[in-house]
């Protein structure tokens, strides 16, 4: 009866484990993806801002009676 007790908690343990190692590979897959998104996200920010800091420019440069 010990031995059957002793080889219940090696697979709680296990079974334990093995949650915790899946989750684990689904946070670092979430994370692989999120991180993947980023820099295109990243270049789009800056090009807008960029082209917001260009129109802001011409609308400066423009004389005031063409606005």
């Amino acid at each position: 009866m010990q031995g059957n007790a002793y080889l219940a908690l090696l697979l709680a343990q296990e079974r334990r484990a093995s949650e915790m190692r899946d989750a684990d590979n689904a946070r670092r897959a979430r994370e692989a993806r999120h991180s993947q998104r980023q820099p295109l996200r990243r270049a789009l920010g800056h090009g807008l801002m960029r082209f917001g800091a260009h129109l802001a420019a011409d609308a400066a440069r423009q004389p005031a009676r063409s606005r």
